[in-house]
């Protein structure tokens, strides 16, 4: 073989050589070609298959392993994605969650001036002390601020969306999301993906979890819902790091969540998950 590795690759033991072909994602497809011809004329090309098949086996172990071990702590128990499915089927209804449209970023900046309005108002009040400064500079200002509170929740409920997947008959099923203006409705089978990415937070050592799913409508994006979580989340193991051009990317519907303790889109994905597997069964 004319290649510029094969010489220098013969050099190693036969222990060595399986363990670069083990690893052999790391190495130029020229470096790899080499490695597989120093295998079949040392015999061991079977046992490098063999080797890569049992490295499959434990990989997919350890896999299942870490996405049981997650979701127990994320919902108390463990079950298969078809048996949760079954089990979070309540009347015909699988899930339901509330989340706001992405294009209403006013009534969330209003949110956390008027929380921090708020705040320094009651630190005021705390004090005790009334001089006409304090009033002037502090008090005053803390209470014009706190009155954004008002418009944010105002403003949070009118973009509120309510998300439902649900169940119509023995084979419809239907996510619909009702909007203020307008309802969604996609019937299943659809195709969706699931992402996380970390969302840098003001501050630099903190990083928040983002999860999107996107839901897709005769292979066009429709609908991206995002949660993001609190700061001691992890990333879900069995979900995809969100590429970059999935980023670039609009769908036609942004629908947003701060997740907290609630594991919205966790549980839609394992009910999703678990509906196109007993779709396949049957």
């Amino acid at each position: 073989m004319n290649n510029e590795y094969y010489e220098r690759l013969n050099l190693e033991s036969n222990k060595k050589v399986l363990e670069i072909y083990r690893n052999r994602d790391q190495y130029v497809q020229e470096a790899q070609d080499a490695i597989i011809e120093i295998l079949k004329k040392r015999n061991l090309y079977e046992q490098a298959i063999e080797q890569d098949k049992n490295d499959e086996v434990e990989d997919k172990k350890l896999e299942e392993e870490s996405i049981q071990s997650f979701e127990s702590k994320v919902f108390g128990n463990y079950l298969s994605n078809i048996e949760f499915a079954q089990n979070s089927l309540q009347g015909n209804e699988y899930f339901s969650a509330n989340f706001s449209a992405n294009e209403n970023n006013s009534s969330a900046l209003a949110l956390v001036a008027g929380t921090l309005g708020t705040v320094s108002l009651f630190l005021f009040l705390m004090m005790n002390e009334y001089k006409s400064n304090l009033i002037l500079y502090w008090a005053l200002p803390s209470l014009l601020l706190s009155l954004f509170l008002i418009i944010g929740i105002k403003g949070h409920r009118s973009s509120k969306s309510t998300v439902k997947l649900l169940r119509k008959g023995d084979k419809q099923i239907d996510l619909e999301i009702q909007t203020k203006e307008s309802k969604v409705t996609i019937n299943y089978p659809f195709r969706y993906e699931y992402y996380w990415t970390y969302l840098q937070n003001v501050k630099p050592r903190i990083r928040q979890v983002d999860l999107f799913i996107y839901i897709y409508k005769d292979n066009k994006m429709l609908i991206s819902l995002n949660e993001t979580l609190d700061a001691s989340k992890n990333p879900p193991p069995h979900w995809n790091y969100l590429p970059d051009e999935k980023v670039k990317k609009e769908p036609r519907f942004l629908f947003s969540k701060y997740g907290f303790q609630s594991p919205n889109l966790y549980k839609l994905q394992k009910i999703l998950d678990g509906i196109k597997e007993q779709y396949k069964a049957n």
